[in-house]
């Protein structure tokens, strides 16, 4: 198994944005996935600072920031992993994928491997030097016309703007 397929150090937060920018490309992103996903975030920063799982509750219930059958299993999901779970990093991730799209970075080049983005431009240089192949296999909505028409949107949308089109 190769290094790229294990994984580069930091490689989690981009691995999850490239997961929900998937969804949203793919056409599947409600904005209740996403609104879920932010709960998360605030649970494990809750969870992190000490906050019990009932506080934790009680904040997203009190903000409206999902029901209560969710505030419950996104506060019990963060209390479980005392915090350290990989949910801060999905919109973290999506973050900064995005900030990569708006400046003009590739998105492809992107599945060559578990990878980190700053470890990117390393790794364009072990391409052009033939250390490194382009991805064997690219997902379908970057061949179709409304994931292409997607994937330019998110050049220029925000994360909220995005939210409102997720699903088609």
């Amino acid at each position: 198994m190769g290094q790229l397929e294990c994984g580069l150090a930091h490689y989690h937060s981009l691995q999850e944005g490239l997961g929900v920018l998937s969804e949203y490309l793919s056409g599947y992103l409600a904005a209740e996935r996403l609104r879920v996903l932010a709960a998360r975030v605030v649970a494990t920063r809750g969870i992190c600072h000490g906050a019990s799982v009932t506080d934790v509750f009680d904040e997203l219930v009190e903000t409206g920031a999902v029901g209560h059958a969710e505030a419950f299993n996104v506060a019990l999901r963060a209390g479980r992993g005392g915090g350290m779970t990989k949910d801060a990093a999905y919109l973290r991730g999506l973050r900064e994928l995005l900030d990569h799209l708006r400046q003009g970075g590739s998105l492809e080049f992107l599945f060559v491997g578990k990878l980190a983005l700053p470890q990117v431009p390393t790794l364009h240089d072990l391409e052009r030097d033939g250390l490194l192949e382009p991805a064997a296999l690219l997902p379908l909505y970057l061949e179709t016309a409304r994931g292409r028409v997607r994937l330019e949107r998110c050049r220029s949308a925000s994360l909220l703007e995005l939210a409102g089109q997720g699903v088609a």
